[in-house]
C-alpha cells in the first residue's frame, strides 16, 4: 500500500509539468499567430508542397499508402518525385485535409505542427545537458531563430520546416544512449534520424557533422571506444529503416536530368552567399505597409550574443563539459563560415557541396548549435560538489531577460504578409496549374523529369480526363489500329489492365513517361517496353487478336533490396524493443548515473507559476501592444504619401498610375566590372488598375545606352506581385541590379529611369509633385557617378 506523502509527490510533479507544458506552448504561441489563418504566407514554396500533399491524398484515396511515382503530375503523365523527394511532410498535410481541414489550414497545421515539436524536443535536448531552465532558453532560441522564421514564413519550404523537427531528438537520443548507455533513446534515436532522412534527406546531410562531432565527444567523455559502436549502430539502423527511400533516390540520379537544375543561375551557390551583416542581424523593425517585406536569412545578432555566455564560466567547467561546449562554438562557427563567400574554395572543390546549392541552408544545424550554447549559458545543474554550476541570481533575473530578449528580438521576423490560396485545389487543378505557371511537377526546373523525355507531349488527352473527372483512361486511343476494340478496361493510378481485340498488330502507346519500374504482360507473358522519341512516353507490342495487357509500376531489383534492408532493420527495431521490455523488467545489477535533466541533479529553479506569468506576460505584449500600435519593433514609414526613411525622397508620377516614393542613394564609384544595385520605392496610385514594368538605364555623357536591358533582382530579393493587387495604404521594393555592357569605358555615368505597360509596353510619361513633366526618363540621383 503506498504512503498519503507518495500520492501527493507525484501529484506536484505531474502539476508542474503540466505548467511547465503550458509555459512552453504560451512562449511559443507568438511564434505560431501567423500560422492562425485561412490564408497561406506568401511563402513562395508554399504552392509547391500543397501540390505535393494534394497528389499525396489522392494516392491515400485509391489505397496507394506509398508511391514512388507521382501519376498525376508533369502535366498527368506522371513522374518518379518521391523516388528523390522525401514525402514526409506531404503527408502530415494530407492527412490533416483527410482530417476534416481546408487546405491553406492543413498547410499551416503542418507547418505549425513542426515548430511545435522542434521546440519541445529541442526542450528535452537541452534539459538533457544542462537542466529545466536551459531547456527552456533552448527550446525559445531554436522555436524563435530567424533562419526559422524564414524557412516557415517566407520561403515556404514545409519538408525543410518540418525537419526541423527532428535533429534535437536524434541528438538527444544519441547522447543518452552512447553516454547513458540508455536503451530505449536507442530506438528513439534511430527512429528519428529515419523521420529526418524521410522528411528531407539533404537537412540530415547538414547535420551529419554534428552527429559524428557528437559520437566522438561521447568516446571523449566516457573514455569508452564501445561508444563510437553505440553511435554507429544507431546511426546504421537510422539508416537502414529509411534506406527504402534514400538508396534508389541516390543510385537512380542518372535517370532524371538533373543538370537541368545545376545550370541555373538562382541555384548556383556562386549567388546564394550571405553577408556577414545579415549572418548577425540585429533586431529589424517591421513596416506594415510594405508589401514585400523580405527579412534577411541570419542567425540574429541577439541569440549569438546569447550563445557567446556560455564561455564566461569557462574556468569553472571540467574538461568534459569545456569539451561540449568547445564543439557546439566551434561547429557554430564552421557552419556560420560557411554561409560566407570565405567558403568558396572549399564549395569549389568538396564534390557534393553544389548539389546542397543555397549555402545558407548550414544556418539550419548551426541554429541548433547556437541555441544550446544559449541554453549553456543557464545551466541549472549541480557539479559533483553538489553546488550550482550558474549563480541563483543569473536565474532570478537573467533567465527572464534572456527569454524576452530571444522573443522580443527575433520578433521581426515573425510578420509574414499572407496570400490568398489557389482556386481548384485537386489534380485537375494542379495540371491547369502547372500549364498556366510553366511549371512541371512541383519542381524549380523540371529536374526530375527522366531523362528519356526530350520534349513535352502535346496532346489534350489527358488534361480533359482530369478534368471529366473519374478513372484516367491512358492506353493512347490514337495508337489503336482503325477496328481495334477495347472490351473492358480497369486503370489505376499506378497502372491499368485492359482487355482489347485487335485485327492487326500495332505499337501501343501508355500515357505515362517511361521510367525503370514500368511492366507491361499481353496475357500474363511480360513483352519489351521501350520510350518513344521524343516525348519519352511508355510504348510496346500487341498480337493481333483477343489480350489482357496489363500495366503497372513496380519495384527494381535495387529498389526491393532497399525495401528489404528497410524492412531487416525493422525487424532489428522490434528485437531492440523485445530486449528493452525483458530487461526493463530485471532489477539493476550496478547504479546508473543519473543525467543532469534529473531532479537530483537540478538546482533551485523559477516556481513554474512564475514561469508561466512570464509567458503570459510576453504574449499579452505581443498581442495587446506590438501587434496594434506603433511600437520600435512595428510601425510603418509610409504617412500621407511620404515614405519616411528613403535615402532619397521623391514624389514621380508616371501618368496618373505609379508613384515614386523614393530610391536608396547611389554611390559616387563603382567597379567597372561590377553591376550596380538600385532600390526603388513604389506606391499604386489607381489600385486595381495595370501592372507596370520598370526599365533602368545607364547613360554615358555622350547619351548613349551602356547598360543590358535584362534587369535581374538580387537573390535577397522578394519581388512584389502585380500592382493591381497593392492595397491603396501599401508601398513596394523593387530592387535590380543594372549591369554594364562589356566593354564600357571608365567615365562619369547616369542613370535613368523609365516605366512602361507590362502588357502593352507603351511608355508612361513621368511627371513631379507639382504636375510638371519629366518627360519619359527620369534621372536618378542629384549628380552623376563614376564607373571605375
Amino acid at each position: 500500500m503506498s504512503h498519503p506523502a507518495q500520492h501527493v509527490t507525484r501529484n506536484t510533479q505531474h502539476a508542474t509539468r503540466l505548467l511547465l507544458a503550458s509555459s512552453l506552448l504560451l512562449l511559443f504561441l507568438p511564434a505560431l499567430q501567423p500560422l492562425l489563418s485561412s490564408s497561406l504566407t506568401c511563402g513562395y514554396d508554399n504552392i509547391f508542397h500543397l501540390w505535393r500533399a494534394v497528389e499525396v491524398e489522392h494516392l491515400l484515396r485509391q489505397g496507394v499508402l506509398f508511391s514512388r511515382w507521382a501519376p498525376d503530375m508533369a502535366h498527368g503523365y506522371g513522374f518518379p518525385l518521391f523516388i528523390f523527394v522525401s514525402p514526409g511532410s506531404a503527408y502530415v498535410v494530407a492527412l490533416f485535409h483527410m482530417a476534416g481541414l481546408s487546405w491553406p489550414v492543413a498547410l499551416n497545421a503542418a507547418f505549425g505542427l513542426g515548430m511545435v515539436l522542434g521546440g519541445l524536443f529541442a526542450f528535452l535536448l537541452a534539459r538533457e545537458l544542462f537542466g529545466t531552465l536551459a531547456g527552456i532558453v533552448g527550446a525559445v532560441a531554436y522555436v524563435y531563430a530567424p533562419y526559422q522564421a524564414y524557412e516557415v514564413f517566407n520561403r515556404g519550404s514545409l519538408w525543410e520546416a518540418f525537419a526541423w523537427a527532428f535533429p534535437p531528438l536524434v541528438i538527444w537520443g544519441l547522447h543518452r544512449w552512447t553516454v547513458h548507455k540508455d536503451r530505449r533513446s536507442f530506438v528513439v534515436g534511430a527512429i528519428a534520424l529515419a523521420a529526418l532522412i524521410l522528411t528531407h534527406q539533404l537537412f540530415a546531410f547538414l547535420f551529419a557533422p554534428l552527429l559524428v562531432g557528437w559520437v566522438l565527444l561521447a568516446w571523449y567523455r566516457t573514455r569508452d571506444p564501445r561508444a563510437l559502436l553505440r553511435g554507429a549502430a544507431m546511426g546504421l539502423l537510422g539508416l537502414g529503416l529509411s534506406a527504402f527511400y534514400w538508396l534508389p533516390g541516390l543510385a537512380e540520379r542518372g535517370y532524371v536530368q538533373t543538370g537541368r537544375l545545376l545550370g541555373t543561375w538562382v541555384f548556383d551557390y556562386h549567388n546564394n552567399f550571405i553577408t556577414l551583416a545579415d549572418l548577425l542581424a540585429p533586431p529589424r523593425s517591421v513596416d506594415p505597409a510594405l508589401i514585400n517585406d523580405w527579412p534577411p536569412k541570419s542567425l540574429g545578432l541577439v541569440p549569438a550574443l546569447i550563445g557567446l555566455l556560455a564561455l564566461a564560466r569557462w574556468r569553472r567547467l571540467d574538461r568534459a563539459q569545456q569539451a561540449q561546449i568547445a564543439l557546439l562554438l566551434l561547429l557554430t562557427v564552421g557552419f556560420a563560415l560557411m554561409t560566407l563567400p570565405v567558403s568558396l574554395p572549399l564549395w569549389e572543390h568538396l564534390p557534393l557541396l553544389p548539389y546542397v546549392q543555397f549555402p545558407w541552408r548550414f544556418l539550419s544545424p548551426a541554429v541548433l548549435c547556437l541555441s544550446l550554447l544559449a541554453a549553456a549559458a543557464f545551466d541549472s545543474t549541480r557539479n559533483a560538489q553538489h553546488a550550482p554550476r550558474v549563480p541563483c541570481r543569473v536565474f532570478r533575473f537573467g533567465f527572464p531577460l534572456a527569454i524576452a530578449a530571444l522573443i522580443l528580438g527575433n520578433i521581426g521576423w515573425f510578420y509574414p504578409a499572407h496570400c490568398s490560396p489557389p482556386e481548384g485545389v485537386s489534380v485537375a487543378g494542379m495540371i491547369d496549374w502547372e500549364r498556366a505557371t510553366d511549371t512541371l511537377g512541383t519542381t524549380a526546373k523540371g529536374e526530375y523529369l527522366p531523362v528519356w523525355v526530350r520534349r513535352m507531349p502535346e496532346s489534350d488527352h489527358l488534361r480533359e480526363a482530369y478534368r471529366a473527372g473519374g478513372p484516367i483512361p491512358r492506353l493512347d486511343p490514337e495508337s489503336l489500329p482503325d477496328g481495334a476494340r477495347i472490351l473492358q478496361a480497369d486503370h489505376g493510378p499506378l497502372g491499368a489492365s485492359v482487355e482489347l481485340d485487335t485485327p492487326t498488330p500495332f505499337r501501343a502507346r501508355y500515357l505515362a513517361f517511361y521510367y525503370p519500374g514500368w511492366r507491361v504482360w499481353v496475357d500474363g507473358e511480360p513483352v519489351e517496353v521501350a520510350p518513344a522519341d521524343p516525348e519519352g512516353l511508355i510504348t510496346f507490342d500487341v498480337p493481333v487478336g483477343r489480350h489482357t495487357v496489363t500495366v503497372r509500376f513496380t519495384e527494381t531489383p535495387l529498389r526491393l533490396a532497399a525495401d528489404i534492408f528497410s524492412l531487416a532493420s525493422l525487424l532489428a527495431l522490434i528485437a531492440a524493443l523485445l530486449l528493452l521490455r525483458r530487461r526493463v523488467t530485471q532489477p539493476l545489477s550496478h547504479p546508473v548515473t543519473p543525467s543532469p535533466s534529473h531532479p537530483a541533479t537540478q538546482s533551485p529553479s523559477l516556481p513554474p507559476t512564475a514561469l508561466l506569468l512570464l509567458a503570459s506576460c510576453l504574449l499579452l505584449l505581443k498581442v495587446a501592444l506590438i501587434d496594434r500600435a506603433d511600437t520600435p519593433l512595428r510601425h510603418t514609414h509610409l504617412w500621407e504619401g511620404q515614405l519616411e526613411g528613403a535615402e532619397v525622397p521623391a514624389q514621380v508620377t508616371f501618368d496618373g498610375q505609379f508613384r515614386l516614393l523614393g530610391y536608396d542613394a547611389l554611390p559616387e564609384e563603382v567597379p567597372g566590372d561590377q553591376p550596380l544595385e538600385v532600390r526603388l520605392y513604389w506606391q499604386d496610385a489607381v489600385p486595381g488598375g495595370p501592372d507596370y514594368r520598370v526599365a533602368l538605364t545607364l547613360r554615358g555623357e555622350d547619351g548613349l545606352s551602356w547598360s543590358s536591358p535584362d534587369l535581374r533582382p538580387p537573390r535577397w530579393h522578394r519581388v512584389p506581385s502585380p500592382a493591381y493587387l497593392w492595397p491603396p495604404d501599401g508601398y513596394a521594393l523593387t530592387a535590380f541590379k543594372l549591369q554594364p555592357l562589356v566593354g564600357t569605358p571608365p567615365g562619369v555615368y547616369t542613370v535613368t529611369l523609365g516605366v512602361f505597360d507590362r502588357a502593352t509596353l507603351a511608355p508612361y510619361a513621368a511627371q513631379d509633385g507639382s504636375g510638371h513633366p519629366f518627360g519619359l526618363e527620369v534621372p536618378l540621383g542629384a549628380k552623376p557617378f563614376l564607373y571605375m
